[in-house]
């Protein structure tokens, strides 16, 4: 089993990168084979909309997406962490989520494989966010589904965590560290029909 954890947080060392590494650790003990991208340390240049995908099923944009477009395509299950700002995706996870136009034009347009080798994995989201608005997470949840049809992958809203928003302010938290350790040695297993798609909260 192999999980891929994207750390979507413009800042190191907070929030949500303590709840993906407590869910690593979980998965981790499972006997995983575990890989985490820090989205902070590299370059993605926003998708131009140049439709050269649409031609050729692959991006011409020679960045550091083309490691990012490796981890996802072998990847079993996908974690992305990451806080919400603006009621939606911080611009580093939403210009990754844009530069996957290559794999929609794939399936759907040139009617190949998409390139995934384990399609219809999990895929997990660890949101937090530091407001206690009742629709905080209805964006993020609209923006990661569409993602996930085009990635083939199974949407599962693991953790939704509000009014946790200055840096490591989740260490205050612990019931929420361990709900993400008890994720990580499940993150792998099947989800029924009645999953899919819900979300989790503490």
């Amino acid at each position: 089993m192999k999980i891929l954890g994207i750390a979507g947080s413009p800042r190191r060392n907070g929030n949500t990168d303590i709840l993906l590494a407590e869910l690593l650790k979980g998965a981790v003990s499972k006997g995983a084979d575990v890989q985490t991208i820090y989205l902070n340390k590299l370059k993605i240049t926003p998708c131009e909309h140049c439709d050269a995908c649409l031609k050729t099923g692959k991006c011409r944009i020679q960045d550091d997406m083309q490691q990012i477009y490796n981890e996802l395509e072998q990847a079993d299950v996908i974690v992305l962490a990451s806080p919400v700002q603006f009621s939606g995706p911080p611009a580093l996870v939403k210009a990754m989520i844009d530069r996957c136009q290559l794999y929609w034009a794939r399936r759907f347009v040139l009617k190949t494989d998409s390139g995934r080798q384990h399609p219809g994995g999990n895929f997990l989201a660890l949101l937090v966010g530091g407001t206690e608005y009742k629709t905080l997470f209805d964006a993020p949840r609209l923006v990661l589904g569409a993602w996930c049809v085009t990635m083939e992958l199974e949407l599962q809203m693991g953790l939704t965590l509000r009014k946790i928003d200055h840096k490591k302010a989740i260490q205050e938290h612990p019931e929420a560290l361990v709900r993400a350790r008890e994720l990580g040695r499940t993150v792998g297993d099947p989800l029924r029909r009645s999953e899919r798609g819900r979300g989790g909260r503490v």
